[in-house]
C-alpha cells in the first residue's frame, strides 16, 4: 500500500499512463452501458517462456497471505476477515472476522503468519489495527488465533503486542510477520512520522521481534538501553518496511522497505542494524550515517516502480521451477505492476513478470507453484483507495513445461443496451503464442481470432447468445469457460448534478455538499433508489490517473462529504463527483462535476540563510519551496545543527508555531522563517583587539585571502585601515570575536568605500561587496550572549578608504563596535586552533621520517592520501588556514583548491580520506586538538569523534588514511614541521647551486620568455614543472608529461618581478629545482 505522495515525479512514476487512460475511457463506457458492476480490466500480464498464470480469486479486499502444511492459502482482508482458499475454491465463510478494525487508508488487518509448528498447535499470527468501540484513536496489534479446521476458535484471540498509538495519518503502517529461529519477527511503519524510525521511544519505523508467546528475548539487541516494549526492537531506520521474509534453509531475513521520492529499498535485516530513515534513502551519498548504518541490499530508483510491496524466496521443498530460479529472491512493485528476481549473491536482476494489477504479496506453494496477490482496482495511493477494494485477484504461476495454452482469466457475462457495443475478453498464455477461435452458440465466428470479440452494435436477436473462444497452439488447446449476453430494449435515462456547480473551489477541511436527480424516457423521474454516487480523487499531472474517495453509495439523492486535511498533500488533483442514474430495465447514464483545490506556493527559510529545517520528516535546506493546497495539513520542525563550525539552535518560527508543529497550508503564498540562535564560541585567553591579514593588489571585488601570500600580518584595535603601506589597490581580512551581552536579535552594519563583508561564524551577515563609493548595508542574526567569531573583509581600488563597523541589539543603540567587545586569540590560546597559517609537513607520530601526503601528486576529486617517505615534494606540504572555531582547511601546496577530505562526511570507521575540491563542508573541516609538545590530533567536523588515522598502525609507504574512533594512539598523533618561506629557499637552493641536475633555463633573468630544458623520464606517469614564490605559493603548474623535447617555452604570464623557484616533479616526488628570476 503506497504512502500519499507529495513530488511530482513519485506520482509520474506512479502508473503507467496510456494504461489508466485507457481504463478510465472503459471505466466510464461501462458504467454507461452496465449499471450492474464496475469492471476492472485486467492487464496483459506477462510471464516467462512455459510459465502460466491462473486466476483463483477474485472479487477480494487482500493484503496478507501464508500458505499451510496442507496447502491451503490464509488471505487477510483489510476490514477483518481471513479467507481460506482450498484446492483452488474461495471458501464462502472466512475463517475469522476480526472486531473492532480500523481499515482506514493502509490500516486494517496487514500480515498473517502460521506458527512453524501449525500442524500441531494450530497458531495463527495476525498484525491489525484496532480500534476500541467508541474510541478516537487507533493502534496497531499483534495477535495469536487458534484454528480449528477452516474456521477459527470463537474467543481464541491472545493479545501479544499492542502498539504504541497512531496519529491521524493513516499511511506508511505497513506490518508483516514471519519466523526466524522460533522468533516472531514483525516489521512496523513509522506512521508518516520520519522521527519515529530512529527514536527508541516508540516501536513505529522498526522491525521487532518477540518470542511466540508475546514476551521480549533477553537478547534482543537494545534490551538492555530501553524500557517496556520498546525492548522489542531488534532493528531501526525504516521507513515503511512492507514485507518481510525469511529465506527457508539460511535464515537470511530480507524486508522490502517502501521509499519516498526517490528509491525502493531491499535491507537485509541484522540484529541492531540501522537502515538510516529519514537521513537516507536508498544507498547512502554524502549523508551523515547513524551509529550501526547499513546500505540496502538493493535499491532502485523510480523510473521503472515507486512502491516495493511483496517480496519471496524462492526455496521449495519440491521444486517445481528451473534450478535457475533456486535460491532467488521474487520480490513486486506496487504501482510498476511487475514481478522481478534477484539473485542474492549477485545482485543481478531479471524482470519475471509485468502487467499485474498492484501486487501485494508474494508466497511459494508446498509444491513449488508461486502465488500472488494483485490488489487490483483503479490505485494510487490515497487514503479512501487504499481503505478498500473490491477489485483483489489471488494468482498462481505454474510452470508448465511443454507450453500447452492455460487460460488464466475466463470471458464474463455481459449486459448491455439495444445499438451499443459490447466486448469478450479472456487472458490466456502458452509457448509458442496461442492463436484464438471465437464462438457464438458452439459455431466458429468468421475473423474472430483475438484474445477479444467485440459486437459492434448487438440487437434483441444477441439477446441470450453465449460466448467461448478454443485457445491454440503446437503443443495443444483448450476451451474457455461460457458467458450469455443480455440485451435491454429501453433507451438511457439522464443525469444531471444539480450541485456543486463548475468552477466549485475546496480547501483542506471543507465540507463539499451534492445533490442531483435522474429522469427517464420511460419510468420519467427517478426514484432516489436509482442514483448512485461515487467520488474520485484524480491526478492531473502526468501520468494522469485517479482512485475512490467515495465509495459507491446508492440510495440519495444528495449528501456531502469532507475534504481530508492530511494525507493527500499533492497540489495535481481534484475531486471528481460522479452521479450514475439506472432505469428500471437496468440501463444507466453517469454525469461528472470537478472541484478544483486552492493552490499557493510556500517558501521556507532560515535565519541565518541556508540552514536546515524538517518538512513533512525529510530534512531540507532552505531555501525550499513547495506548491501545497490551501487547508491541508504539513509538518514542520527543526533540526539542531552545526555549520561553518558554529552550533545554531531554535529560536522562533515566524508563523509562531513550536520547534516541531502542523502548517496549515495558507491559502495565498506565504514565506515561513525559521530562526535560528547561535551559541557563543568557547575561547579563553584573549585580548582587546582583532588580528589583520593585509595584502596588495588591484581588485575589483573582495579577494580570496587564502590564496594570497599577506604582504604583513599583525592585531590592532579595531577595524582600522591605519596599518595600510598605500591609499589605493589593497585590502584587509580582520579576524577576531565580538563580546556581546544578552541572547537576542543583532544587526550589524558596515559602511565602506569600496567593497566589505562582515560574517558571524563563517554565516555572511553584511554583503556590502563590489565597487562603489561610500555605501551602508547591514544583516541581522540571533546570538546568545558570550564572543562570537567575527570577520570583516575590505579591499580598496581607489578613491577614498573608509570602513565603518557598527552594531545594534538588545539594549544597545546603533554604534561603531567599541574595541573594548572585540578581541582576538593569539596563536597557542585555546580554542582558537593553535595554529599560525601557513605550510606545514604532518609527521605521524607512529612512523617518523614519514610525511603524510596525495597518492602520485594527482589532482582529481577522489584522490586517496597517504604515507610515504619523507622527500621534500611538494605533494607532501600542506597549507592550514584557519576558518575559525579551532577548525583548520587542509589545501596540498600543490593545488590549493583542493581539500583534505571525509569520504561522503561518512562516520563509520575506516572512512577513505582523500582531496576534493573546496565545498566548505564539514567533511573539509578539522578540528585541530594540541596535545602539547607540536603534536596535534585532527578531528573532522562532520564526525568529531572520530580522528586522521594510519590505516592499521602500518609505516608502510603507501598506506593509506582513513577516520578512526579516538583511540589516543601515536598512528592518531602528528608533529607539525612548518615550511617557512627561508627554510624553502635554503633546502631547496643551497647557495647557488640547483637540486638535482637537468634542469636549467635561459636567459635568466629574463623579461618575456625564457626556455625551460629538463630529463625526459621513461617512468614516471606524471611529469610537472612548478613555479613557487619564495613564500612557498604555487602560481604555476604545467604538465610535461607527454614532451619529448625536454624543452619548454615559458612566458612570465601573471608573473611579476621578483625570485621565484621551479621544480621538476616525476610523480609527486622531486626531481630538481632552480632558481627563476623576473626583471624588467
Amino acid at each position: 500500500m503506497k504512502k500519499n505522495f507529495s513530488n511530482l515525479r513519485e506520482l509520474a512514476c506512479l502508473i503507467q499512463s496510456s494504461t489508466h487512460l485507457h481504463w478510465f475511457n472503459f471505466y466510464i463506457v461501462t458504467l454507461i452501458a452496465m449499471g450492474l458492476l464496475i469492471a476492472h480490466p485486467t492487464r496483459a500480464q506477462t510471464f516467462p517462456p512455459n510459465f502460466a498464470g491462473i486466476q483463483l480469486a477474485t472479487g477480494l479486499d487482500p493484503v496478507g497471505m501464508d500458505i499451510a502444511p496442507n496447502g491451503r492459502i490464509f488471505l487477510t482482508e483489510k476490514s477483518g476477515n481471513i479467507r481460506i482458499v482450498s484446492n483452488g475454491t474461495l471458501l464462502p465463510t472466512p475463517f475469522l472476522t476480526i472486531p473492532n478494525v480500523d481499515n482506514y487508508n493502509e490500516r486494517g488487518v496487514q500480515g498473517i503468519v502460521l506458527d512453524p509448528d501449525f500442524s500441531t498447535n494450530n497458531f495463527v499470527y495476525v498484525y491489525y489495527t484496532y480500534k476500541a468501540p467508541g474510541g478516537s484513536v487507533s493502534n496497531n496489534r499483534v495477535s495469536r488465533f487458534t484454528a480449528n479446521g477452516d474456521i477459527a476458535l470463537s474467543g481464541s484471540e491472545r493479545v501479544l503486542l499492542d502498539i504504541d498509538p497512531l496519529s491521524s495519518a493513516g499511511n506508511h503502517n505497513g506490518g508483516s510477520l514471519a519466523f526466524k529461529d522460533g522468533k516472531l519477527l514483525i516489521s512496523v511503519g513509522e506512521n508518516a512520522n520520519g522521527d519515529n524510525a530512529q527514536s527508541f521511544t516508540t516501536l513505529k519505523g522498526k522491525i521487532l521481534r518477540l518470542n511466540p508467546d508475546g514476551s521480549i528475548p533477553t537478547d534482543n539487541p537494545f534490551y538492555n538501553s530501553t524500557v517496556g516494549n520498546n525492548r522489542a526492537i531488534w532493528a531501526l531506520g525504516l521507513r515503511n518496511p512492507f514485507r518481510i521474509v525469511v529465506q527457508p534453509g539460511t535464515g537470511t531475513v530480507f524486508v522490502n522497505d517502501v521509499g519516498q521520492s526517490a528509491y525502493e529499498e531491499i535491507n537485509q535485516v541484522v540484529a541492531g542494524k540501522n537502515y538510516g530513515w529519514p537521513g537516507i534513502e536508498g544507498n547512502r551519498t554524502n549523508q551523515t550515517p547513524p551509529t550501526n548504518y547499513q546500505d540496502p541490499v538493493y535499491a532502485y530508483n523510480h523510473d521503472s516502480g515507486c512502491s516495493i510491496t511483496a517480496g519471496e524466496f524462492y526455496n521449495p521443498s519440491t521444486a517445481q521451477f528451473p534450478s535457475s530460479y533456486m535460491g532467488k529472491y521474487f520480490f513486486a512493485d506496487y504501482c510498476g505492476g511487475w514481478i522481478k528476481t534477484m539473485d542474492p549473491a549477485t545482485k543481478s536482476i531479471t524482470s519475471f513478470s509485468t502487467g499485474l494489477n498492484r501486487p501485494l504479496v508474494i508466497k511459494v506453494g508446498l509444491d513449488g507453484s508461486l502465488y500472488f496477490i494483485a490488489r487490483g482496482g483503479i490505485g494510487g495511493g490515497s487514503d479512501a483507495d487504499n481503505t478498500s477494494s473490491n477489485g483483489g485477484v489471488l494468482w498462481k504461476v505454474t510452470y508448465t513445461g511443454n507450453g500447452m495454452p492455460v487460460v488464466a482469466v475466463q470471458p464474463v457475462n455481459k449486459t448491455v443496451s439495444v445499438g451499443e457495443s459490447v466486448t469478450f475478453s479472456v487472458s490466456a498464455s502458452g509457448t509458442p503464442t496461442p492463436t484464438y477461435q471465437w464462438q457464438r452458440n458452439g459455431v466458429a465466428i468468421s475473423g474472430a481470432t483475438a484474445a477479444s470479440y467485440v459486437l459492434p452494435s448487438v440487437t434483441l436477436n444477441d439477446n441470450g447468445a453465449v460466448f467461448k473462444v478454443v485457445v491454440s497452439n503446437s503443443a495443444g488447446s483448450v476451451t474457455s469457460g461460457e458467458a450469455t449476453l443480455t440485451v435491454l430494449t429501453n433507451q438511457k435515462p439522464t443525469a444531471t448534478i444539480i450541485t456543486p456547480t463548475a468552477g466549485k473551489t475546496y480547501s483542506g477541511g471543507d465540507v463539499i455538499d451534492f445533490s442531483g436527480r435522474g429522469v427517464d424516457p420511460e419510468d420519467g423521474n427517478l426514484p432516489a433508489s436509482a442514483l448512485s454516487w461515487r467520488v474520485d480523487l484524480y491526478h492531473y499531472d502526468i501520468p494522469t490517473h485517479f482512485h475512490p474517495v467515495l465509495e459507491s453509495t446508492s440510495g440519495i439523492s444528495s449528501g456531502s462529504f469532507t475534504i481530508p486535511v492530511s494525507g493527500e498533500t499533492s497540489p495535481h488533483v481534484l475531486y471528481r463527483i460522479y452521479l450514475t442514474v439506472t432505469d428500471s430495465k437496468g440501463a444507466t447514464t453517469t454525469s461528472t462535476v470537478d472541484v478544483n483545490p486552492i493552490q499557493s506556493v510556500i517558501t521556507l527559510v532560515s535565519q541565518p540563510a541556508g540552514l536546515t529545517v524538517k518538512f513533512d520528516g525529510t530534512v531540507v535546506t532552505t531555501p525550499f519551496t513547495f506548491t501545497g493546497v490551501s487547508g491541508i495539513s504539513r509538518s514542520l520542525d527543526v533540526v539542531d545543527q552545526t555549520k561553518n563550525g558554529s552550533n545554531y539552535t531554535f529560536y522562533s518560527w515566524s508563523d509562531g508555531g513550536a520547534a516541531a508543529h502542523t502548517l496549515n497550508t495558507p491559502s495565498t503564498a506565504a514565506t515561513i522563517t525559521a530562526t535560528y540562535i547561535r551559541s557563543a564560541d568557547v575561547v579563553s585567553g584573549v585580548t582587546n583587539g582583532v588580528s589583520y591579514t593585509y595584502v596588495e593588489g588591484e581588485y575589483a571585488s573582495l579577494p580570496a585571502f587564502s590564496t594570497l601570500t599577506p604582504v604583513k600580518t599583525g592585531t590592532t584595535t579595531d577595524f582600522t585601515l591605519a596599518p595600510r603601506n598605500r591609499e589605493d589597490n589593497f585590502a584587509f581580512l580582520f579576524k577576531g570575536y565580538v563580546d556581546l551581552p544578552t541572547d537576542g536579535k543583532y544587526t550589524f552594519y558596515t559602511q565602506s568605500d569600496d567593497g566589505s563583508r562582515l560574517s558571524i561564524g563563517g554565516a555572511v551577515v553584511v554583503d556590502n561587496d563590489g565597487l562603489h563609493g561610500f555605501l551602508e548595508k547591514s544583516g541581522s542574526i540571533y546570538l546568545k550572549a558570550g564572543k562570537h567569531a567575527i570577520d570583516v573583509t575590505f579591499f580598496e581600488r581607489d578613491g577614498d578608504q573608509i570602513l565603518n563597523v557598527l552594531y545594534e541589539g538588545p539594549g544597545i543603540g546603533k554604534k561603531t563596535i567599541p574595541s573594548s567587545v572585540l578581541f582576538y586569540a593569539p596563536v597557542g590560546t585555546p580554542g582558537s586552533g593553535g595554529l599560525a597559517d601557513g605550510i606545514y609537513e604532518l609527521e605521524p607520530q607512529h612512523a617518523i621520517g614519514k610525511r603524510l601526503l596525495v597518492s602520485g601528486a594527482g589532482t582529481a576529486d577522489g584522490t586517496e592520501v597517504q604515507i610515504g617517505t619523507a622527500n621534500g615534494s611538494v605533494s607532501q606540504g600542506w597549507k592550514l588556514t584557519d576558518v575559525g572555531g579551532g577548525f583548520y582547511d587542509l589545501s596540498p601546496q600543490y593545488i590549493l583548491s583542493k581539500r583534505l577530505d571525509v569520504n561522503n562526511a561518512g562516520r563509520e570507521n575506516g572512512t577513505k580520506v582523500q582531496i576534493w575540491t573546496s565545498n566548505t563542508t564539514q567533511a573539509q573541516r578539522w578540528k585541530v586538538i594540541d596535545k602539547g609538545n607540536n603534536i596535534y590530533e585532527f578531528a573532522p567536523e562532520c564526525a568529531l569523534d572520530k580522528r586522521l588515522d594510519v590505516s592499521g598502525v602500518s609505516t608502510s609507504d603507501g598506506t593509506k588514511l582513513i577516520t578512526w574512533t579516538s583511540t589516543g594512539g601515536a598512528n592518531q598523533r602528528w608533529k607539525l614541521i612548518s615550511r617557512s618561506s627561508a627554510r624553502l629557499a635554503e633546502e631547496r637552493i643551497p647557495g647557488d647551486k640547483p637540486v638535482g641536475t637537468g634542469l636549467a633555463n635561459y636567459p635568466n633573468p629574463f623579461d618575456q620568455t625564457t626556455t625551460v630544458t629538463f630529463p625526459i623520464s621513461s617512468s614516471a606517469r606524471q611529469s610537472l614543472i612548478q613555479i613557487y614564490t619564495l613564500q612557498g605559493e604555487l602560481v604555476r603548474s604545467i604538465d610535461v608529461s607527454t614532451n619529448q623535447e625536454g624543452r619548454y617555452e615559458l612566458s612570465r604570464d601573471r608573473l611579476g618581478d621578483g625570485i621565484y623557484i621551479y621544480r621538476l616533479l616525476g610523480d609527486g616526488i622531486l626531481k630538481a629545482s632552480q632558481r627563476l628570476i623576473i626583471s624588467n
